[in-house]
């Protein structure tokens, strides 16, 4: 009886040492922010995601042509690649894409902003981490 004690005292302490990825990290709603007077235009310029997160787009000031090339292979989108467009004055939430279960994925994504007719400096990045 003390043998199976101690054995199930230790699965407790190795089950709480080391919990299981979906103990590890609740899939949260990630938004990248678009601003025609911020140098990046998209903040965060980097967007880090893990599979099941959430990722929408806001236009906070201006108006956006966003696209992201082959989305189809981290989103949960029908068509290859996601084009979207929002105006802070009107449309300016895009729909909420869920991030599929693949393994780690790097792609760059292209606003464009028409109310002053310019691009980032560098490609902002989506990067999806697998954890």
């Amino acid at each position: 009886m003390k043998k199976l004690s101690v054995l199930f005292a230790l699965a407790l302490i190795i089950s709480l040492a080391y919990p299981t990825e979906a103990q590890y990290r609740i899939p949260k709603l990630i938004i990248i922010t678009l601003n025609q007077d911020s140098v990046s235009l998209a903040t965060p310029s980097v967007a880090n995601l893990v599979p099941g997160d959430t990722l929408q787009f806001i236009a906070v000031n201006g108006d956006f042509d966003i696209l992201i090339r082959d989305a189809y292979q981290f989103l949960r989108i029908k068509d290859d690649d996601l084009k979207l467009r929002l105006d802070s004055s009107g449309d300016a939430f895009s729909d909420k894409y869920i991030v599929r279960n693949i393994k780690e994925y790097k792609t760059d994504y292209n606003p464009y902003c028409i109310s002053n007719n310019s691009w980032p400096l560098a490609p902002p990045r989506i990067i999806i981490k697998v954890n």
